[in-house]
């Protein structure tokens, strides 16, 4: 799953979620210096990611990446899913989301208890490329596989693969669809 899902799956604390989406890039010595709540998103991430990594539907989405993609599949997948998420926000929540968004944003910039540089440039460039509503639409997924490839170090590296999204548009969006309410599941046993 990416940022969305995961601030969507947080407890609605700030401290929660921001620990909820840094947790890929803060580790080690510095994950364990983080206030106890952040702390605890942090774990909530690695739980999600582990059960999505290991669950059949999101392996069956992989499989679903051709072979000349695959070495991508959870990348792409973890993005996809975003997608439908946001496309079918109604579905999972009563909350709309260009509030839930705007909530978000404006509880990390707020935010001043644990001010890394390292989290403040995540928020930063999260809020001013308004990457949560990226996910809404076909181009803001292109514009969000722009982004991870600059993070890979090779610019425009999974952009081609957006048709791998385009081809597998239904099935994609059945497994997420079934996939989702089980993670959420998860999620509420943490």
């Amino acid at each position: 799953m990416n940022w969305l899902a995961h601030l969507h799956l947080s407890e609605p604390t700030v401290e929660f979620r921001l620990g909820n989406v840094i947790a890929d890039f803060v580790k080690g010595e510095a994950r364990q210096q983080l206030p106890p709540q952040v702390k605890r998103g942090t774990e909530c991430h690695l739980m999600i990611d582990a059960f999505t990594d290991a669950h059949p539907i999101f392996l069956q989405s992989r499989q679903r990446i051709s072979r000349v993609n695959r070495k991508f599949a959870s990348i792409l997948i973890d993005i996809f899913y975003d997608h439908y998420l946001s496309a079918n926000w109604a579905n999972y929540s009563v909350q709309p989301l260009d509030e839930f968004v705007t909530e978000v944003y404006a509880s990390f910039i707020s935010y001043t208890q644990h001010d890394t540089t390292q989290t403040k440039d995540f928020v930063q460039h999260l809020v001013a490329g308004d990457w949560l509503r990226e996910y809404v639409t076909v181009d803001g997924v292109e514009r969000t596989l722009v982004r991870v490839s600059h993070r890979l170090r090779r610019p425009g590296l999974l952009v081609p693969m957006l048709s791998e999204l385009r081809e597998n548009y239904v099935a994609l969006g059945e497994d997420f669809a079934a996939f989702y309410p089980q993670l959420r599941a998860r999620v509420r046993l943490f």
